[in-house]
Formats: structure tokens, C-alpha cells, sequence
């Protein structure tokens, strides 16, 4: 077995130090990007649980999930619904005028399993998948409807009764990746969830080194871009730089050729898109390079994802089997009483796992109405035709009787699998599942700039193992869609202030403090300040006495000359402070590294600098504002001020050019470098 690091090593300790304590949290919360190692360490921990004869149980919320981590810990694993339900009972539902053999609907409750607990820890793996909604579905109806709330209830702690044994439960995954449908957040990896929503309490840790990939490897770059803004919940910069060939852009029509390739030669890959409806045209495609040509019906060597639970033939919702043997299509028509016909198609074939040795083979029915519909879901007429025809094959059973249910519950038609073509999928089927290459399909997503996409994104590019391919990726920032606005001319002598948070650099503004504090100490009062192009006049003044002193800067703050103006109306007063200008003015300037306290705008500023290095612009001051960041430019003796703004979300919208410099040409010089690809 590999061994653990220091770090997965201390959170072992700690998970095992927590279940030797009686007055701990009853949940442990483990985080982790992905190949942080999340797996190796449940299967450490495992192996310390054999050894101190605790009794556990593994879990996940989908088949592919619990076969991975079967796989990977070598200890049997189960989908969470056969863990904690089991079938309780059959509902019919019918119209009120529909005849016995003609019901409107079918459900299946299946009610939590009130056997005695054996397991002192239940450990469920890929917990970011469990949710805490009720799902609308016609056919099945599993406890209260909320998976996360029946499983804390069979594991006796919704609600807790004193003196009632318990078992706890450790929630292993990855906070980053796409919640459960309907859900914001994943609940079950949230401790204030858990403890706002049932009153329980939650220790946790988290893995941060990733070894899944080499360090510096593209894909674990990109993944912990995505992961730092969803934690800081900044969506303004999304980019995938090409690194073949471990990262790189490909059009459709490679990526499909490249999906079949590696399926002849039996190398894991899959296509990754955001809808069923481009799945399936996804599938299409690969089918047809596969087979010679489109929309066959399916042949042997096809792959198939199953698309729910078939506990008759130990499939689950998300296994990947490979088609050996088809057989004859066979089809019935349904009629129902006052309304239209139903046709059911059905094959008999043999399936096998991918890469299961010794080769296990499965025989069963295929339902093919779903294995081209577009959604791949039981829809509630098939449901209700699927119904009458097995009233029509078993005229002799009386429904809802306990030979009915016998029956129903192993009836090779009612209960024939449901699959889809598995060359693509989406990245919510994909959840689980990893690939050593794993092609994403960008195409479908109009609006980027939020948590949703990111997540997704995420999500997407973390099935992939080895190699990730991109088709039709965005790749913006915070200067992508702003919005440029130049300032209108105003002429230089309305640019005045006389107030020091106005100067345009922060070497101007200690400037002026060290004169004023000067000044001051000779009993020189400053009566007004004001800021023209590219230089600074102050109004002196004494008892009755005035002077003015006006001194030019470059762009990088240092002062070129100082003069005095006439008018002056007391030479030893405009002597005197000439002095101290000339004594002031001569130290260097104060330097101006320091960065916004703000990171989106410190991300921001950076990423300015970046893009005009060797440009011959400088950024010689910033300064915060609300909803604003305004930065002064200068290059080759112009200046020009800026104000970015950003809204609530923290997406940059617009930049307002403030006052105007000497030229427009730095203006728009800034605009092209800063919207450049880079």
C-alpha cells in the first residue's frame, strides 16, 4: 500500500483520535481538492479500522462512485440508497373512472431500513453529491425525499435520543465540485449547514497537497485557479493556457476522433458537455466513426452508461459496461383507454465491465425507448405502459397483493435496464469518475462570470487524470467586457484641488506634507494648492505678506525645477521658502510598491502591472474608491487617470478616463495593452 504524507498521516491521527473520543462531534468533515488523496487515506484508515476491530461502512451516493472506491480500497462498497433504504411498497395511482387495467401512475416507496446498526462509522465518499432537497420523481420516492436528512436518521442521529447507540459518520469529498441539483452548496461537506439546519456538530480537516498530478502539471494549475476564486468567490478571470500535451484547445471534430480512437484502443477517455441534448450528439458522432455509419441500432462493442439503479442485474446509476451480444429488437404497442398508444422496444443483451478481470457477464433487457430519448428519463407514460403490460402478461395476479409485488419487483420488462451511450456524458453523470483523458465541450454555456460555470468548470477538468482537452473554452479577465469611456476635454486650469488626498501621486502627497509641516514651522501658512499638468503651485502667505512657489514633476514623481511666480509682494518671504522647497523637494521620492489591502483589487493592480511590462507605461498610483479603482498612468512625459469600476459580484464593467492628458494616445494605448490576449 502507498504510504500516506505528514499531512494525510496527521489527519489520519486525528480521525482516529476523534473516534476514540466518546464526547466528540458525531460527524468529520474531509475536504480536498482533487489527487490530494482523499481515497489512499480512506483506505488507510480502513485497514486502522480492521486492525482495532471496529466495524464500518463504505458508501457513495452513485454506482460508479461506490465501484471507484471498491476498487481503490479493496473493501466492498455501496450506493448510500442501498445502504440505508429498502422497498416498502408499491403505489398505484389511478383516475377515477380508469378501469384495473389501465392505472394513470406507478410509485415506488422505498421507506429507511430499521435494522439494528452494526457500523460505529458509516464513511461516504464523493459526499459534495449529497443532497438535502426532495427530488421530483415519478417512480421512485426513497424515505422523506432528502437523502442527507434519512441518512442522519439512520445513522440514529436525527433526532438523537439519550442513551440511543449512534453511529457517526465521516463525509469525504471535495467542496469545489458541482453541488446536488437544486443546491447552492454541498451540504453535506458544509458544518454550518449541518449545524444551522439539524443542530449537529462537525469536526473537520483538510488535504491541500495534490498528487494525482505532477507538481506544476496544467491541469492541477487550472484547477487551483478555479478553486481559489470560488473560495473567494471572484469569477472576472478564466483562462486555460495551452500546455500540450497535457492541456490543450482542439476544435469538435478532433475531439470526436480522438473519443473514438481511444476507444478502439481501449484507452479510458470521455466527452464532457453541459447538456443531454449535446450528449447525445456528442454520442452520435462517435458511434459513426465507430461504426461506419449514423443512427445504427446498437452493436456489439458499444459502451452504455446505465442511468439508474437496476438492483435485478447489480447495476448502478453511472457504471459504464461494455455490450458483448444483442439481440433481436422486440416490440410491443400498449394501448391505453382514452389515450394514444405507447410503443415499448426491448433487446435482450449481454454486458460486461469495462476492464473487470476475470470478465463478469450480465445478462438483461434494455428498455431502447431511453437509449435515444433525449433526456434519457422514465417518462410517466412509458412508466404507465410499462404498467399495463405487465397487467397484461399476469392477468392472474391480484394487484397490490404480495405475489403482485413478487413479481413486479423481478419482471425482467418492467425493471429492464435504463442506459445511455457512454462516449460522452455530462459532467454532472460524470461526477465520480475519472479519466486518464477527459475532452470538455465549452459550447453550451453563454454566461461565464459566475459561481455556477466555475464550479462546472472545475468540476470538468478534474475528471481528467492525465490529459484534458478544451473545445471552444472561454478566456477572459477583469479587462475583457469593460466598457471604455475616454473623459471629455477640460482645460488644465480647472484641474485644481486643494486638498492632498487629490494629488495624482503618492510621492506628490508626501511631498506636500513634508512643505506644509515645514512651512508651518516657520510660520509660513499654505492658503491653496493647486494641481496643474504635470505641476503643483502653492499660495504662501505671512501676516500680510504672499508669495507663490510652483514646482514641476515628472511622471515617476521626481521633481524637475521649481520657479517662483511674480506677484510676489515680500522677497524675503519668497526667498525663504524657495529654501525649504529646494531643502524638501530635493530627497528622493517615497516608493509606491505597495499594494491594495482589497484582493480583487490587489489581483487587479497586478494583473495591470503585468500587462505593461516593457511597454513604457507605469502605473505610479492607485487609489481606492467605492465600487472603483482609480490608477494613474504615466509614459514619455503624459499622464492619464483612470477609474475602473466593478459591481457587486466583483466584475470589472467599465473604465471612465478621468480629466484628460495631453494627448488622447496613452488613453488608448492603456486600452489596447490591458485588452490584449495575454
Amino acid at each position: 500500500m502507498v504510504e500516506l504524507s505528514g499531512e494525510q498521516q496527521r489527519i489520519l491521527d486525528q480521525l482516529l483520535a476523534w473516534l476514540d473520543r466518546p464526547e466528540a462531534p458525531p460527524i468529520f468533515i474531509l475536504t480536498g481538492s482533487a489527487g490530494t488523496g482523499k481515497t489512499l487515506l480512506i483506505r488507510h484508515l480502513v485497514q486502522a479500522l480492521h486492525q482495532r476491530r471496529i466495524k464500518y461502512a463504505l458508501a457513495a451516493p452513485t454506482g460508479r462512485a461506490a465501484r471507484l472506491l471498491a476498487d481503490r480500497t479493496g473493501e466492498d462498497a455501496r450506493t448510500l440508497h442501498s445502504l440505508i433504504y429498502i422497498l416498502d411498497r408499491y403505489q398505484l395511482i389511478e383516475e377515477a373512472e380508469a378501469q384495473a387495467e389501465d392505472p394513470l401512475s406507478l410509485r415506488l416507496h422505498f421507506a429507511l431500513r430499521s435494522a439494528e446498526l452494526d457500523a460505529r462509522l458509516i464513511i461516504v465518499d464523493e459526499a459534495s453529491m449529497v443532497g438535502d432537497v426532495v427530488g421530483e420523481q415519478e417512480l421512485y420516492r426513497f424515505g422523506s425525499g432528502r437523502l442527507l436528512l434519512d441518512l442522519l436518521s439512520y445513522a440514529r442521529l436525527m433526532p438523537r435520543r439519550a442513551g440511543e447507540v449512534s453511529s457517526r459518520l465521516l463525509f469525504v469529498g471535495d467542496p469545489a465540485q458541482l453541488p446536488p441539483v437544486g443546491q447552492s452548496i454541498s451540504p453535506a461537506l458544509s458544518a454550518e449547514y449541518l449545524r444551522e439546519t439539524f443542530g449537529l456538530s462537525a469536526e473537520t480537516a483538510h488535504l491541500q497537497t495534490v498528487f494525482r498530478q505532477r507538481k506544476g502539471h496544467p491541469i492541477l494549475e487550472a484547477a487551483t485557479a478555479l478553486r481559489n476564486a470560488l473560495e473567494n468567490n471572484r469569477f472576472h478571470t478564466f483562462q486555460l493556457p495551452a500546455q500540450p500535451p497535457d492541456l490543450r484547445p482542439v476544435g469538435i471534430e478532433e475531439a470526436i476522433q480522438i473519443a473514438a480512437q481511444d476507444f478502439e484502443r481501449q484507452t479510458p477517455s470521455v466527452l464532457l458537455c453541459r447538456t443531454n441534448a449535446l450528449a447525445r450528439k456528442l454520442n452520435e458522432a462517435v458511434r459513426a466513426l465507430l461504426w461506419g455509419k449514423e443512427s445504427l441500432p446498437l452493436q456489439p462493442g458499444d459502451l452504455l452508461l446505465v442511468n439508474r439503479n437496476a438492483p435485478l442485474y447489480s447495476l448502478f446509476n453511472g457504471d459504464l459496461v461494455l455490450v458483448e451480444t444483442v439481440g433481436p429488437l422486440e416490440h410491443r404497442r400498449v394501448g391505453r383507454r382514452g389515450r394514444p398508444p405507447v410503443d415499448l422496444y426491448f433487446r435482450d443483451v449481454i454486458l460486461r465491465y469495462p476492464h473487470d478481470n476475470p470478465r463478469r457477464r450480465i445478462t438483461c433487457k434494455l428498455l431502447e425507448n431511453l437509449l435515444e430519448s433525449p433526456d434519457g428519463q422514465l417518462s410517466p407514460d412509458l412508466i404507465q405502459a410499462l404498467l399495463i403490460d405487465f397487467y397484461l402478461r399476469n392477468r392472474t395476479l391480484k394487484p397490490g397483493s404480495p405475489e403482485f409485488h413478487l413479481e413486479l419487483a423481478r419482471d425482467p420488462y418492467f425493471n429492464a435496464l435504463h442506459v445511455r451511450y457512454g462516449y460522452a456524458m455530462t459532467v454532472h453523470k460524470a461526477q465520480g469518475g475519472e479519466w486518464r483523458r477527459a475532452a470538455v465541450v465549452f459550447t453550451d454555456w453563454k454566461h461565464f462570470r459566475h459561481a455556477d460555470f466555475f464550479r462546472w468548470a472545475y468540476t470538468a477538468i478534474t475528471r481528467a487524470r492525465e490529459e484534458l482537452l478544451t473545445i471552444d473554452a472561454p478566456a477572459f479577465e477583469a479587462f475583457s467586457e469593460m466598457r471604455w469611456q475616454p473623459a471629455a476635454s477640460v482645460p488644465a486650469a480647472e484641474q485644481t484641488a486643494g486638498s492632498a488626498a487629490r494629488f495624482p501621486l503618492k510621492a506628490l502627497e508626501t511631498y506636500h506634507r513634508r512643505l506644509t509641516e515645514a512651512l508651518s514651522a516657520e510660520g509660513i501658512e499654505t492658503t491653496d494648492v493647486e494641481l496643474l499638468q504635470y505641476a503643483v503651485r502653492y499660495h504662501l502667505s505671512r501676516e500680510d505678506r504672499t508669495t507663490r512657489i510652483q514646482y514641476y514633476y515628472r511622471g515617476n514623481g521626481q521633481v524637475s525645477r521649481i520657479v517662483t511666480l511674480g506677484g510676489a509682494d515680500d522677497p524675503e518671504l519668497t526667498q525663504q521658502a524657495y529654501a525649504l522647497f529646494e531643502r524638501i523637494l530635493s530627497e528622493p521620492p517615497p516608493a509606491s510598491d505597495e499594494l491594495p489591502e482589497n484582493p480583487l483589487l490587489r489581483e487587479f493592480l497586478e494583473r495591470a502591472r503585468h500587462r505593461l511590462e516593457g511597454s513604457g507605461i507605469r502605473i505610479v498610483n492607485w487609489k481606492e474608491m467605492p465600487y472603483a479603482l482609480r490608477l494613474y498612468f504615466s509614459a514619455d512625459g503624459e499622464n492619464a487617470t483612470i477609474d475602473f469600476y466593478y459591481n457587486r459580484r466583483g466584475v470589472w464593467t467599465h473604465a471612465q478616463q478621468v480629466g484628460r492628458s495631453s494627448s488622447g494616445s496613452l488613453f488608448a494605448r492603456i486600452q489596447l495593452l490591458l485588452q490584449s490576449d495575454g
